[in-house]
């Protein structure tokens, strides 16, 4: 097991490696030391793995926030909260204020998760999320109607606004 360093305020601890990846780590060292995000705030939380052979399946993942902004330190990349959410699959999520972040990497001596729902993802083989059943008079959502010309996209938009949506990331990365 390969043990870390986490430097806070001037303090240096030994860490576990995280089994999943990086993104703990960056969005930590990014928060905390990158005067850029200054007033941000820390986000762990639960989303769906999107490619590859896990493809549906929950995992854990932190990022940054600033109003209706994120920044996911793993990728470099900016994006609009509602699309990151939308297109994540955020399912869950707790934040983390500099001074509660601090706290939690020398209580646990790790970057994260530190919430145990988030850990529990991160560990999970089999946890799936099923795609929701349509009804059985074809509408879907909350109040059974379908997007705009009928067509049924999630909570009911339709699937031209998720190619919009689509687009606009594309090109928002760009910048």
């Amino acid at each position: 097991m390969e043990i870390k360093e986490i430097k806070v305020s001037k303090k240096v601890i030994a860490s576990k490696k995280h089994e999943g990846g990086d993104c703990y780590q960056k969005a930590f060292d990014s928060y905390m030391y990158d005067p850029k995000f200054s007033g941000w705030k820390l986000v762990h939380g639960i989303a769906v793995i999107s490619k590859g052979p896990h493809m549906g399946k929950d995992f854990g993942h932190a990022w940054l926030e600033k109003g209706e902004e994120v920044y996911d330190a793993a990728t470099d990349q900016y994006l609009p909260k509602v699309l990151y959410y939308y297109f994540g699959k955020v399912s869950y999520e707790v934040s983390y204020s500099k001074e509660q972040a601090r706290e939690m990497v020398l209580k646990f001596e790790h970057y994260g998760p530190w919430d145990e729902k988030i850990n529990g993802a991160l560990h999970s083989e089999s946890k799936e999320r099923k795609p929701k059943k349509k009804k059985e008079n074809g509408k879907n959502g909350k109040n059974g109607k379908t997007g705009k010309n009928g067509k049924n996209g999630k909570n009911g938009k339709s699937e031209s606004c998720i190619r919009l949506a689509k687009y606009l990331v594309k090109h928002i990365n760009q910048r």
